[in-house]
């Protein structure tokens, strides 16, 4: 299901210590094992080569045009935490406009502000960039939680 929100968005506080920045290509082998460490095996990728491969596919252009001040990661000690992957023009059916493809969050950091931070961000940035809004695509029966934090969030169904 693709959800939609009008930018802006109000900022979101991160967890003490944790700071966000743009995801660099230095960080793709970090972010490819966060990747497969944030999902339950097979429901992404079925192994961390799998990961790696997406994770160099986002900046190859695979999934869309990678927008770099939306395409963040959060840190606390140069540990990754979350990432968050925004693209224009992803090669499948989606809204006009900035594309959400990939919002992860380590299993241990979960529940704590970490992605709505992320989210926040790359809203701000998106904002700042001149867009007025934002889409990602959520399976509501596979990602219930996913789900209703997007609708708290302010994302509503397209169409």
């Amino acid at each position: 299901m693709h959800l939609v929100r009008p930018l802006p968005m109000d900022a979101r506080p991160l967890p003490a210590g944790v700071g966000v920045r743009p995801f660099e290509r230095t960080d793709l082998d970090a972010v490819a094992r966060l990747y497969h460490a944030a999902y339950p095996a097979g429901v992404a990728v079925a192994t961390l080569a799998d990961a790696v491969e997406e994770m160099r596919g986002v900046f190859s252009g695979d999934f869309g045009t990678p927008i770099g001040a939306a395409t963040l990661v959060a840190t606390r000690h140069q540990e990754i935490l979350g990432c968050i992957q925004t693209v224009l023009d992803p090669p499948w059916d989606a809204p006009d406009g900035p594309f959400i493809i990939e919002l992860f969050v380590h299993p241990d950091h979960r529940r704590r502000g970490v992605g709505e931070g992320l989210l926040a961000a790359a809203a701000s940035a998106l904002w700042k960039a001149g867009h007025v809004s934002v889409g990602l695509n959520v399976e509501p029966t596979e990602a219930m939680a996913a789900f209703r934090i997007y609708q708290r969030l302010g994302f509503r169904a397209l169409g």
